[in-house]
């Protein structure tokens, strides 16, 4: 071979070379630029869409919590917004939107389950007890005949758990004979209904916002 050829083929072989690596560079280069694309392009789905208040799997569009348990039977159980999670300094008066009161501030004490006379029982301790995943059940002691009487006051010695526990409140005058309450919830009753009792207990019982249990 002469030194003419020799040359003509080692550039033959630079030039495929070169081809080679420009393709390599245009291949990865187009790929850059695609993943550029994807990433940051303006996607009109999000955009559209403004901000959710609550996340979709702790509410449902009723406002209800979501797939509370055995509540079909619960006739006058009731749901409401929650009213927030807030600590305040003792002897803060928080006024709640609902009457007994089901969500909001509340002071960073609670109740030990048990039962109580609503001077010693005020709402922002006994809010705290809901979210603890405590029962709060409201009754009139003078509008219940004995045997009901008797069969709820051994609630709280059934289930006196900090975090699942029932705490009765006696409320003179109240509207209803029992109201039962739970985070963002209330059944008012005329009198006690061991079915609807239970029911109410197993749906909410241990279930509050903070550490629940069950």
């Amino acid at each position: 071979m002469g030194k003419g050829e020799g040359m003509a083929e080692e550039s033959s072989v630079r030039n495929e070379r070169l081809k080679r690596v420009l393709t390599w560079v245009a291949v990865a280069g187009g790929i850059g630029v695609l993943g550029f694309l994807l990433i940051y392009a303006p996607n009109e789905s999000s955009q559209s869409r403004e901000p959710m208040s609550q996340p979709v799997s702790d509410v449902k569009k009723d406002g209800a919590p979501k797939a509370p348990p055995n509540v079909k039977d619960l006739d006058t159980l009731e749901f409401f917004s929650d009213e927030g999670q807030e600590h305040v300094p003792d002897g803060t008066k928080v006024i709640y939107k609902t009457s007994p009161p089901t969500s909001g501030r509340h002071y960073a004490r609670w109740l030990p389950p048990g039962v109580y006379e609503m001077e010693k029982a005020t709402p922002e301790l006994l809010v705290h007890n809901l979210e603890h995943g405590n029962v709060v059940i409201y009754f009139d002691r003078d509008q219940l005949p004995k045997q009901d009487l008797d069969t709820l006051l051994e609630l709280p010695k059934k289930y006196p758990g900090q975090w699942d526990g029932v705490v009765l409140v006696n409320q003179k005058g109240s509207a209803s004979p029992l109201i039962f309450t739970a985070w963002r919830a209330k059944m008012p009753l005329n009198g006690y209904d061991t079915k609807k009792a239970d029911q109410f207990l197993d749906a909410f019982r241990g279930r509050g916002p903070e550490h629940p249990v069950r």
